[in-house]
């Protein structure tokens, strides 16, 4: 059972596109149902965040809703912070803005966050590069993403690149040697190291997941 189980963890994150990289360790489950592993961040007008029916939500802000991963990210990431890949599945469930954002490091440089759905609902995108958010830089993209329509989302980072898919769509594609800062928005610095957030917009996300890689 446990080879069969590694064997499908190697086929679903490299079917995914890691160009070379094998799974080192099985998949870790963030979502397990419950708030065990995260913190509800204060933002001032934040909405709830809550389970339920197996999804984490996060309710309309005034403006952020968030949360922060509160458990060992050495040992859920590795320290050098690379070379991992984070599976997800989401969907607005109400709401014209961002419906997730997700923050995460990039080795030990800094931080960033995947943008779906900000700037009015269409952008797609990685903030900060250089300053410059995900309205602004080389990753912006336009994409319809309507209510109730559950999407998967892939986040690669490697020791060169981070890559990030929509579906089967590749959003980002960014070597790091090219950009000298990774920071997140200034809004939300609070969602570091490792966290979510949603804006004006309620957002839910299942089938949560981590790989170290080789």
């Amino acid at each position: 059972m446990k080879h069969a189980t590694l064997l499908l963890c190697l086929f679903v994150v490299c079917g995914l596109g890691c160009h070379g990289k094998t799974a080192k360790t099985p998949p870790v489950e963030l979502l397990p149902g419950n708030m065990d592993q995260w913190q509800t961040i204060n933002f001032g007008g934040e909405g709830d965040v809550y389970f339920k029916d197996g999804s984490l939500n996060l309710d309309y802000g005034n403006p952020l809703t968030g949360t922060t991963y509160k458990g060992d990210l050495n040992k859920l990431l590795g320290e050098a912070k690379e070379n991992y890949v984070i599976t997800l599945q989401t969907q607005r469930v109400e709401g014209v803005d961002m419906f997730l954002g997700v923050t995460f490091p990039v080795g030990n440089d800094g931080h960033v966050s995947l943008v779906l759905g900000g700037w009015a609902g269409a952008i797609t995108g990685i903030s900060n590069l250089d300053d410059l958010n995900a309205s602004e830089n080389a990753t912006t993209q336009f994409h319809d993403m309507p209510e109730k329509k559950w999407f998967k989302v892939k986040i690669m980072v490697t020791t060169d690149k981070i890559q990030c898919w929509l579906d089967d769509k590749q959003l980002v594609d960014v070597k790091r040697a090219d950009y000298k800062k990774y920071d997140t928005h200034g809004a939300v610095v609070d969602t570091k190291p490792f966290g979510m957030f949603s804006y004006s917009t309620w957002g839910r996300v299942k089938d949560m997941k981590v790989w170290k890689l080789e």
